[in-house]
């Protein structure tokens, strides 16, 4: 009899095993992420902590099974449509406990070699493995090369049949089963993990068990535990489900979020908590504190019964019996009391502003944790933010898996916090302002929404209380009552009331809304003065005086004045000149308010016969309709700015204003327009539409555009210029101030307009300051808030625009004294004021607004900013001005500056540039010239900043201002820039020609210059070239024309000397495909209706093929039907820069900038992100400054993930940043932006020569060279301080070189050697100095190799490892290509040998460090520093032997040198034997017990004498040891050096820098006579020879004996002075070059094939010079000839 176990529910089977699995799963997960935490690596992004999908094979059958975490032990599974919900705990002895529909299970799970044994309650089933051997599959992303058997053929098991690429590497695929193949894929095709290669029919079907997909779905389940009833438990549950959430798990909101506010909302949530707390802590209570609370509590409950809840919980009065009952025990008993009573002091505490203050603070704090989090996440790269908590909690690294698995689950958090803010926030958010603010201030895309919601929160805020303002400053409460009673308006409370109104009308706050929401005020005295208010600011400041008249009407409020037509060419202040004004240019304007639109008729008559009345005037008068009051029905409709919303209103007012009788009356009045404003609740602001009268119509039409706007602002913000744009959209700023405009260019481009009107207090409240003036001020101020608004709109991709313009009108006239500091006031008091005042003043005005802004406008892509200003300079020059400002660089601006004036012929307003200033492009177009679509040059710099470089058109804009900032001049001129481009048609060894072609209109992603700077160093002038990639230009890839500039560039380079300026970004070499083929192939499948099967071949037709013959090698083919195809063999493509081609380019340019590097001056600065070829160019040119947020970097790295087949690296930054290439030795500086990265480039050049063997850039130093170096080290000396000086408590302490004149490089790479230029009185030098004390070395972990770790390697200061021996060799190679002269601060104790050290090439690296000593070709100072050492291999690769010629020693007096250390040196040559020895011949004690010994005594006596001298010895040994290592350390002494002559002079620490000048200054002069006296003799002559031949002739000037000639060489004095005789020296040069071309010419004999050609030579070199030479040349030789004969 065969007995069956019994088996479990299969759905407890099935949740049990996926319980199992996703713990397993989860715990894995955990385990891996902190792995790679642990290793120091970034974990990939896909690693989810929250679903899983498990797939179970139970008994036949497949269970795919949804799993998503609610909770840390708490899980939500689903199968097919059907869902249930699952505790579980793990047990000590490995089980799971698991809660299920109200009942308990406990699963243990054991692995077997079939699958998975679970044991649920004693009951078994086994979760068998899934194996299909009939199905072939890809295991990794691999690229599928070729099959090795046909399809359909018979294979064996273990047998190859098919071959793929993983990581470059070819693999085979082996058949897991005999059977015959089918296969699903191409060759060729790439593949990811899991893809069906090929199916397998099975020799015996019988081996493979197929599961079935379950289609069914769970039981009904209830809970996994009984959900409690009561509302203080439903509560709890609620806010710790928002807590789950808010940690990163999965829960339904709507769900949390409705039980949440049904609980916060019922009254009996506080007697129920604390009835809650009392039962747990009742026992444990004093029995006085407790009877205290129980009868309060009963007074509390019974007033509860009876009021049913309407009672207020007494939470003040149970904090006051708990505090004072706290204070009244011992202090040694406080602490345990207050430990006791903290639930029910909370509780009181959350309950003292009622339920409202409850829910607060629940909400704040769930506010609260949301915000910890996800402000580490905002504006920081994810990367970034986790190696940050890394390195936080190194030793919780749990902890970081809690916060990002909070974060990923932010969508989620974003749901409930959007909830909570409508549900609980929306009505008192004022008592969450703080973390509204810090909502608002999140800018990552993904809290766009949250962020929007908070600053409309915010706004709600900030209206309420500037509408409280304006009611308590124009109500009765506020006004002077002194004089006369209520209702009597004495003089003194008239100028109250208007100085009240005047300080409204003026505030530069957006008071508008405020005032309409008070338009309905119920005291009708307030509601006057608000509707005065609202007019005078809305007119202002065409309001003609006095004109305001209301009166009341049975429908509401009618109001009605007078203003002058709105025209900028009107005198400044219209309402000083009433009288000089024509009838015909007065307009009125009439305001009805009413709370319903069917009495509108009424009313605006009404208000029509009383305006009309009042005054005569024209057509174009404004009708203002204000629909006020809660109830109406159009204040009701919603604004989400959708336009079918919209037109639902415009439908209703068209529709009013149709009415018959109001429409005949409107038009007998000269209404040409209609404003209708809609007065909402305390939530919403007013909504606004304008009507103008349509003659086509015949009726009143809406405006679009104008929409939003008060009929006399949009004239003022100019809105006329932007109907040139189709679907305009309007949104205002939050703080109301400015009105931004969003339109589409072509193609595609979002563009925004953001309008402002600038209103400023009366005059003697204005103050500007020494520095700024106060218009500067306030149109900063305004500025500021326009990219405050900007900001959020910035990491939206929606809503994000690409190109802005920003104008800003100011209202009031500006006067001197507004728009100039006080510095400014005082020089122009004493000038004749003109035009060219206004156009200094007002540049002025945009430098300062551009310095303070203007980095912030780019990065926000604020394009262009214009503001109309009228000004009155003192009566003598009036009008309005107009400042345009173009921002192209974010550190550069274009002024253009232009004047309103009336064109005399067409008689309208036109921009008109000032006189004797270059005409601007807007001069003589009409002030309403629409805004133009973004023309080439706009476009070109737009798609360079979407690349997030700059336009490399508008590099030599940042020169000049980078010289400009060397100079400390706004006005100096410092560049000309000109073009080269080639002479011909683009090719190997073209020739480039200057050019003056506009710009961005190129044909090639290369642009090149000649620069003739004008530097400190240089200020007649040097020539650098310059070649830059174009970003805009095919992304900036090299093609072939591309390499062709790129090489013809270097090799100009070469040529002249030059130093070669390479702007680097790219993205590599061009790839590209034949588009003339690919648009017309045709492929032949090798199954026309499977085309999954794969093709034969790729054709085309006979018509395609006479088109692209040229394109393509094709052989014909003849199919039987009778159609000619023609077969591709090649496609060759008519486009040059389709393939390889490229890289043969890249390869002949990376020859040529590598050249340039060995023959002139190179520097690369990464602007962009530099790719490929792009790449090595940046390390071939050696020397390279890397923006900090470009990268370097061969391969992206999305590539990389797909060759790697998982997600590894996030980010190119994270492949060739500042944190890998500045590390690494490829990135000599790191700049933050474009402007520091020239001027970074500047500083470099000022310490270069002009040209390859130029004169050095000396400049005169304001630090004294003759000063002491005040750095004093007493035990180990700082090298930086010691090259630059050191700041100590607010004093500089000089070190030896120029103050403000180090710049180090390579500061990241190998720390422990320091290198960089400097000055030494004003001549530069290179500097090699030794950090002293230990480093970290960071060696990062590769995400790339799973096993790699991140290593720190301690260095130890004053060693030679391979990497700081490798960067000293590299510098004295990049030094001696500079011509500096270098100084090596040498204090090493030696080279690292351990087996690592010697591994990584230190033997390499040492042996570099001499070659490139011994080849150095400027003098060289090498100097022990004070405290320094020497020792050992670090002496000999630095020695002044290597390089005789050029390396000089000295030494400190108190640096040390020698083969060892003194302490090595004691153990080989003076070790503890000779240590006795000594001790045995000096120790006088010792010599007296020697003498007792040799007396003769006993045994006895002698052992005991034995024994006390060994006791001496002991005693005296470590004495002697530091006797033995001070004698070791007098070998190793400065005086020695130099008696021993390795080192040229001891020189003074303190006086090292003086010294050292004199000394540099004197090799530097030797070495420019060395270089001409080389040049002279045609390079026949060496450097020794040279230089002895200028002593000679130094020497042979003075008259002195042999003995004298030694000291006098090395006297500077004389030497300078007989320098100082150019005469005198310029003759040896001439001798020196007669000679060589006597010697040239003599050398010709040698040759008889020579001799022939010399007539030759002679008619060529005579036909060379002009004629007067060629004369005197033919006498000279004629005289030689008959000499000769």
């Amino acid at each position: 009899m065969r007995i069956r176990a019994e088996r479990p529910p299969w759905f407890l089977s099935v949740i049990g095993g996926a319980l199992c699995k996703a713990s397993m799963l989860t715990s894995g997960r955990v385990s891996e992420y902190v792995g790679y935490l642990e290793k120091g690596q970034i974990p990939p992004k896909h690693i989810s902590l929250v679903s899983f999908q498990i797939a179970l094979n139970i008994e036949g059958s497949k269970y795919t099974v949804d799993l998503v975490r609610g909770a840390p032990g708490s899980y939500r599974l689903r199968l097919n449509n059907s869902q249930v919900e699952a505790d579980f705990y793990t047990l000590r002895d490995g089980g799971l406990l698991i809660q299920l529909d109200g009942n308990s299970h406990v699963i243990y799970a054991e692995e077997e070699a079939a699958g998975t044994r679970l044991l649920i309650n004693g009951q078994t089933c086994l979760l068998q493995n899934d194996h299909d051997p009939s199905r072939l599959i890809a295991e990794t992303p691999c690229k599928l090369l070729r099959f090795l058997v046909p399809d359909g053929s018979h294979i064996d098991p273990d047998m190859p049949y098919a071959e793929v690429e993983v990581m470059k590497m070819c693999m085979p695929l082996l058949c897991p089963a005999a059977g015959t193949i089918h296969f699903k894929m191409s060759e060729g095709q790439a593949m990811m993990a899991g893809d069906l290669i090929a199916s397998l029919d099975l020799d015996d079907p019988s081996a493979v068990r197929k599961a079935v997909p379950y289609e069914g779905g769970f039981p009904p389940l209830g809970p996994p535990t009984p959900i409690a009833g009561k509302v203080h438990q439903r509560c709890a549950a609620s806010i710790q489900a928002a807590q789950n959430v808010l940690a990163g798990y999965d829960h339904d909101i709507d769900e949390v979020v409705e039980t949440l506010l049904s609980c916060l909302d019922d009254p009996q949530l506080p007697l129920l908590q604390w009835q809650e707390c009392m039962s747990v802590l009742a026992t444990r209570l004093p029995k006085d504190l407790k009877a205290q609370l129980d009868m309060k509590f009963k007074e509390y409950e019974s007033s509860f019964s009876v009021t049913l809840g309407s009672v207020e919980f007494p939470a003040k009065s149970f904090r006051t019996i708990l505090e004072a009952y706290i204070s009244s025990v011992s202090e040694k008993d406080k602490s345990t009391i207050e430990r006791l009573l903290e639930p029910l002091l909370s509780l009181a505490k959350s309950y003292e502003g009622g339920r409202e203050g409850h829910a607060c603070n629940i909400v704040q704090s769930l506010f609260k944790s949301y915000l910890d989090v996800e402000e580490l996440f905002n504006e920081t790269p994810e990367a970034d933010v986790i190696e940050g908590l890394r390195q936080r909690y190194k030793k919780d690294l749990l902890r970081v898996v809690d916060i990002v698995l909070s974060h990923q689950g932010v969508r989620m958090k974003n749901k409930l916090i959007l909830r909570l803010m409508g549900a609980l926030v929306y009505a008192n958010p004022a008592a969450y302002r703080e973390q509204l603010i810090r909502f608002a201030v999140l800018n990552d895309p993904k809290f766009a929404e949250l962020a929007v919601r908070a600053i409309q929160l915010l706004e709600q805020t900030k209206l309420s209380e500037l509408r409280s303002t304006i009611a308590r400053s124009l109500s009765e409460l506020e006004m002077f009552t002194e004089e006369g009673s209520d209702g009597v308006y004495t003089p003194r409370r008239r100028s109250a009331i208007e100085q009240r109104i005047e300080a409204v009308v003026n505030s530069p706050e957006a008071v508008e809304d405020a005032l309409l929401a008070l338009f309905d005020h119920s005291d009708h005295t307030l509601q006057r003065r608000v509707v005065e208010t609202y007019i005078r600011r809305l007119y202002q400041p065409h309001l003609i005086k006095g004109t305001i008249k209301m009166q009341w009407h049975r429908t509401g409020l009618l109001a009605s004045w007078q203003y002058w037509e709105d025209s900028p060419v009107k005198a400044l202040d219209v309402t000083s000149i009433v009288g000089s004004q024509s009838l015909e240019d007065k307009q009125w304007g009439a305001m009805v308010i009413i709370t319903n639109l069917n009495v509108l008729s009424s009313a605006v008559s009404s208000v029509l016969k009383e305006a009309s009345e009042s005054t005569l005037s024209g057509p174009g008068n404004a009708l203002h309709v204000a629909l006020v009051g809660i109830n109406n029905s159009m204040g009701n409709l919603q604004d989400s700015g959708d336009e079918d919303q919209a037109q639902e209103r415009i439908e209703k007012l068209v529709k009013a204003l149709k009415d018959e009788s109001l429409l005949t009356a409107i038009n007998a009045a000269g209404v040409k327009v209609v404003s209708c404003i809609i007065q909402r609740d305390e939530g919403r602001s007013p909504m606004r539409h304008c009507f103008y009268w349509s003659n086509a119509e015949q009726n009143f039409v809406e405006e679009s555009t104008l929409r939003h706007v008060e009929p006399p602002l949009s004239n003022i913000l100019e809105l006329s210029k932007l109907k040139g744009y189709s679907n305009v959209h309007y949104a205002p700023s939050r703080d109301r101030l400015w009105h931004i405009y969003t339109g589409v260019d072509k193609p595609a481009i979002r563009r925004m307009f953001l309008r402002a009107l600038l209103r400023q207090p009366a005059p003697s409240n204005m103050l500007g300051t020494e520095t700024d003036s106060f218009t500067s001020e306030s149109v900063i101020a305004a500025l500021q808030g326009a990219l405050e608004e900007l900001e959020l709109s910035a990491y939206d991709v929606k809503t994000r625009a690409d190109h802005i313009h920003m104008f800003l009108s100011i209202l009031r006239a500006q006067e001197i004294r507004d728009l100039c500091d006080h510095s400014t006031i005082k020089e122009l008091r004493n000038q004749q004021l003109g035009e060219d005042t206004v156009v200094h003043i007002l540049e002025d005005l945009a430098l300062r607004v551009h310095g303070r802004l203007g980095l912030r406008m780019h990065r926000l892509a604020v394009a262009s900013w214009e503001i109309r200003v009228k000004v009155d300079l003192l009566g003598q020059i009036t009008g309005s001005w107009r400042l345009m400002v173009t921002n192209p660089t974010s550190h550069t601006c274009i002024i253009k500056i232009y004047s309103e004036s009336i064109d005399p012929v067409s008689k309208t307003l036109v921009y008109s540039s000032p006189e004797g200033h270059p005409q601007g492009p807007m001069h003589g177009l009409p002030l309403d010239s629409p805004h133009k679509p973004l023309d080439a040059v706009e476009r070109k710099r737009l798609i360079a900043r979407r690349n997030n470089t700059i336009y490399c058109y508008d590099f030599p804009l940042l020169f000049k201002r980078a010289l400009l900032q060397a100079w400390g001049s706004s006005d100096k001129d410092v560049l000309k820039s000109t073009e080269l481009v080639f002479a011909d048609k683009p090719g190997w060894g073209g020739i480039l020609v200057e050019s003056d072609r506009p710009i961005a209109t190129n044909d090639v992603g290369m642009i090149g210059w000649i620069f003739e700077l004008n530097t400190p160093e240089f200020p007649m002038g040097r020539k650098i070239l310059v070649v830059a990639n174009d970003a805009t230009h095919g992304a900036g890839a090299f093609g072939p024309k591309e390499d062709y500039f790129f090489k013809a560039m270097a090799d100009l380079a070469c040529e002249k000397k030059l130093p070669l300026i390479y702007l680097a970004a790219n993205s590599g070499a061009r790839i590209g495909v034949a588009e003339e083929v690919r648009s017309c192939f045709k492929i032949e499948w090798a199954d026309k209706l499977s085309p999954d099967r794969g093709f034969q071949y790729l054709y085309l037709t006979e018509e395609d093929y006479e088109r692209s013959k040229y394109s393509v090698n094709a052989h014909e083919l003849r199919l039987e039907s009778g159609e000619v195809r023609w077969v591709i063999d090649d496609i060759i493509g008519i486009e040059d820069g389709l393939g390889a081609e490229n890289l043969s380019g890249s390869g002949a340019i990376a020859g040529a900038y590598s050249r340039a590097y060995k023959e002139t001056f190179t520097l690369t600065y990464v602007s962009g992100r530099t790719v490929g070829i792009g790449a090595y160019l940046a390390r071939l040119g050696m020397r390279c400054i890397q923006r900090s947020d470009q990268p370097i970097i061969l391969t992206g790295y999305s590539a990389l993930n797909k060759l790697l087949g998982r997600e590894v690296y996030s980010s190119q930054m994270q492949l060739g940043g500042p944190k890998i290439m500045g590390v690494n030795g490829v990135t000599h500086l790191i700049v933050n932006d474009d402007l520091e990265g020239v001027s970074a480039i500047l500083k470099w050049l000022s310490y270069v020569p002009p040209y390859v063997g130029g004169p050095l850039p000396c400049i005169e130093s304001a630090d004294p060279p003759e000063r002491l170096v005040e750095y004093d080290p007493e035990n180990s000396c700082d090298p930086r301080a010691a090259i630059r000086g050191v700041q100590t408590n607010g004093k500089w302490i000089s070190g030896i070189f120029d103050k403000d004149s180090f710049v180090e490089t390579l500061d990241g790479w190998a720390k422990t050697v320091i290198t960089g230029r400097a000055r030494l009185g004003g001549i530069p030098v290179a500097i090699i100095a030794v950090e002293t004390q230990t480093v970290m070395q960071m060696i990062p972990a590769d995400p790339g190799q799973l096993d790699s770790h991140e290593r720190v390697v301690p260095q130890a200061g004053q060693v030679w490892f391979p990497d700081s021996a490798s960067k000293t060799a590299q510098a004295l190679m990049d030094f001696n290509k500079e011509g500096l002269p270098v100084f090596i601060m040498a204090n090493w104790r030696g080279f690292s040998g351990g087996q690592r050290d010697l591994f990584e090439g230190i033997l390499q690296a040492g042996s570099n460090i001499v070659e490139n000593l011994r080849t150095y070709e400027h003098p060289v100072f090498v100097y022990l520093p004070k405290t320094g050492e020497l020792r050992g291999g670090a002496w000999v690769v630095i020695d002044s032997k290597i390089n005789p010629e050029e390396v000089e020693m000295f030494a400190d007096t108190t640096a040390k040198a020698g083969v060892l250390e003194p302490e090595g040196l004691i153990e080989i040559k003076f070790r503890t034997k000779e240590i006795l020895e000594c001790m045995h011949r000096l120790d006088p004690e010792i010599l007296k017990l020697k003498r007792d010994l040799q007396e003769k005594v006993t045994e006895d006596a002698s052992m005991s004498i034995q024994r006390k001298i060994q006791a001496r010895e002991k005693i005296l040994l470590p004495v002697y040891k530091q006797v033995a290592i001070r004698f070791a350390e007098l070998h190793d002494t400065a005086a020695r050096l130099e008696a021993k002559g390795v080192i040229k002079k001891v020189v003074d620490w303190s006086n090292a820098r003086s010294y050292f000048y004199k000394r540099l200054k004197r090799r530097v002069a030797e070495e420019s006579l060395i270089k001409e006296a080389m040049a002279a003799a045609g390079g026949n002559i060496t450097k020794h020879s040279a230089a002895e031949l200028v002593k000679q002739w130094f020497l042979s000037s003075r008259s002195c004996s042999a003995e004298e000639q030694a000291s006098l060489w090395q006297d500077d004095a004389p030497f300078f002075d007989w320098m100082s005789d150019k005469k005198a020296i310029d003759e040896h040069f001439k001798q020196l070059r007669a000679q060589y071309v006597v010697n040239h010419v003599l050398s010709l004999s040698r040759s008889s094939t020579d001799l022939k050609v010399l007539p030759e030579a002679l008619k060529a070199l005579l036909q060379k010079v002009d004629s007067a030479e060629r004369e005197v040349l033919l006498q000279q030789l004629q005289d030689v000839i008959s000499g000769c004969t």
